[in-house]
């Protein structure tokens, strides 16, 4: 557009040189030279001295304005060019060149000047493909991005030299349709068209991040996490040696695999939906006969928005199998209830919880005051502050109560989590976070004798390295202290993890 408008200028000039009846006074003429050579300060002092020497003159009117324009004094500019377009003989260039001015100045209360003027273009036939192209602008301002997406397609189509540069308005219209994969193939075509010119350059970053937020956004998502382990404690040997007589080969290597199938339909209106299929494998060097673990869970949930606030139903159920010394059912996990999300202020997310759980051990213990079968309550608060791209701080506060078949298992629990993540480089993101559970045991122990009370800390640092959006490289440290006033479940562990995380 922008070399269309000069292409405009300069047969102008070339034009005027010749032409009578413009009043082309020696100021006039030392002006124009000026304006053509790029002096545009000698330009301003001649044309300005050839206004007030003949005030009839578009010539010196419009090339004052061009000049004015150059030296980005717009206000001067929409001056002395809507004299070129009313003085007689009108200049027909410089309604292109006066709605340009307009757009340029930024200013809201134009946009019915620029209407008027588009209008009058249209209605004298002046320079259609142009007029169509700021008609596109128009519609943009006014948030009517199918209309200016069909006035770009008119202006790339009268003139095949602007069709490039109308593509690349037309994709940002479709940006902003949510039409993410038309987009996407539009700025391919700007970029292949001439791929060392700037607007290619432009194209391709908006490409770019059409790329990364169209997979993003996918309906289905797949996430195959591989992790290394060396664990120090993996059977939670108790800190106290009298309590922890006869345990050996404590540590050892883990390899921990999960597999996350989601799916997220873009769905029209204030209805949404969320499900999550995730499956696991844990097995040990050591103590595999009674600690190698399979897992399988499904989440759904579906949602209402209205306004900042979106209302749903979320339910999961967790199945797990654990080796003994064959693979047998372990542990079924049921939490079901309302959530409400909400964005309350700009950049702070906040999610709340509440529902009822369930856990059934499918092993009968020796004891009922063992008995982990288990229902209850649990209630959790978050909040996110993202606090500018890819850096992010997240609190949270948990509560569950579960109502034991055993004696020895009735706990109510607090938790406190505190996580940070911050991206060192554009690919690198490092990830600290902190995690308190006060557990507090209802009856007294009919071993012990007394009111377990447990406090357990968790500290975790880690470094993400993308690889690109699909693959990513994952360094990771866990330090667990769990204090608890019965010796038997007291204890330390350090996990240190290494891994890839594929995406698809």
């Amino acid at each position: 557009m922008k070399r269309t408008l000069q292409r405009l200028s300069l047969i102008l000039f070339s034009v005027f040189l010749a032409a009578p009846g413009f009043g082309q006074t020696e100021s006039t003429l030392k002006g124009m030279a000026e304006y053509k050579a790029e002096n545009y300060e000698e330009a301003i002092e001649l044309l300005t001295r050839a206004r007030l020497e003949s005030p009839e003159s578009s010539l010196a009117a419009f090339f004052l304005g061009m000049s004015y324009k150059k030296a980005i004094e717009y206000d001067l500019a929409e001056k002395h060019l809507k004299d070129a377009v009313n003085l007689t003989p009108k200049i027909k260039e410089a309604l292109i060149e006066l709605i340009d001015v307009l757009f340029l100045q930024s200013d809201p209360e134009k946009r019915t000047e620029i209407w008027y003027w588009i209008n009058t273009a249209e209605k004298e036939g002046i320079y259609p493909a142009a007029t169509a192209f700021f008609k596109g602008r128009a519609f943009m301002l006014e948030r009517e991005f199918s209309k200016a997406a069909e006035s770009f397609e008119t202006a790339g189509k009268l003139d095949p030299e602007m069709a490039r540069s109308c593509d690349f308005q037309i994709g940002i219209c479709q940006i902003e349709l949510k039409e993410l994969e038309a987009a996407r193939d539009i700025f391919k075509k700007v970029m292949a068209g001439d791929p060392e010119s700037d607007l290619a350059l432009f194209a391709r970053n908006y490409y770019d991040m059409l790329e990364n937020r169209l997979f993003a956004e996918r309906p289905f998502r797949l996430t195959l996490t591989i992790l290394g382990q060396y664990d120090t404690n993996m059977v939670l040997k108790p800190t106290d040696d009298a309590s922890a007589e006869g345990i050996t080969n404590e540590r050892g290597f883990v390899t921990t695999d999960t597999l996350r199938l989601e799916f997220l339909p873009n769905l029209e209106g204030p209805f949404d939906f969320y499900a999550q299929y995730s499956g696991m494998v844990n097995l040990h060097e050591n103590h595999g006969d009674s600690h190698d673990l399979i897992g399988n869970s499904l989440t759904v949930r579906p949602g209402y928005s209205a306004g900042k606030f979106n209302f749903g139903i979320r339910a999961r159920y967790g199945h797990y199998l654990r080796r003994n010394p064959d693979y047998k059912g372990y542990l079924g996990s049921l939490t079901v209830g309302p959530s409400l999300k909400t964005f309350l202020m700009k950049n702070h997310f906040f999610e709340a919880f509440a529902g009822y759980i369930r856990n059934d051990f499918f092993d009968d213990p020796d004891l009922r005051i063992e008995n982990r079968d288990s229902s209850g309550a649990q209630a959790r608060l978050d909040w996110i502050w993202l606090i500018r791209e890819r850096w992010l701080f997240n609190l949270k506060y948990e509560f569950v109560y579960e109502d034991t078949e055993g004696a020895n298992w009735e706990n109510m629990g607090n938790r406190f989590t505190a996580a940070a993540v911050f991206s060192l480089t554009e690919s690198l993101r490092f990830q600290a976070g902190i995690d308190s559970l006060i557990q507090d045991y209802a009856n007294k122990h009919t071993l012990f004798g007394k009111e377990r009370e447990d406090r357990t800390n968790t500290g975790t640092l880690g470094l993400t390295l993308d690889i690109d959006r699909r693959l990513s490289l994952l360094l990771h440290y866990a330090r667990t202290r769990c204090n608890s006033n019965i010796g038997v479940y007291d204890y330390t562990r350090n996990i240190f993890s290494a891994g890839v995380e594929l995406r698809f």
